[in-house]
């Protein structure tokens, strides 16, 4: 039995349906979503780590974060501007998080307990 939203009710128990799920329902695009994203302007650009403007552009993390393109599109309008939540004010590209080190610790002893866990890094 259907009901509002894209839930079913089996009994007692209510499951959400995920998007995704009724999505399979449709036609595949024609085109690969490999060829959109290496075709497409607005793709070439978000890739682009060195289009980034504001602070996001001058970070050493644009490779690795990026900033949310999201969040950039909604406060300013400009999809490839600065991340207007991002607590980290960089001068340049040389400006060090105060957050750099600990992070570097905990993924270390994360690699570790993965490794003699058997998890694959």
């Amino acid at each position: 039995m259907r009901h509002l939203a894209g839930h079913e009710r089996r009994g007692r128990r209510r499951a959400l349906r995920h998007p995704a799920r009724r999505a399979q329902r449709r036609e595949r695009p024609e085109t690969p979503i490999r060829d959109i994203v290496a075709n497409t302007e607005i793709f070439r650009r978000v890739l682009d780590r060195n289009q980034l403007g504001g602070k996001c552009g001058r970070c050493r993390y644009k490779f690795t974060c990026g900033g949310c393109r999201a969040m950039a599109l909604f406060a300013s309008g400009d999809y490839m501007g600065e991340d207007p939540q991002c607590f980290f004010e960089p001068v340049d590209e040389t400006t060090v998080c105060e957050h750099e080190a600990e992070t570097g610790r905990v993924f270390e002893r994360y690699a570790l307990m993965a490794r003699y866990a058997g998890g694959g890094i």
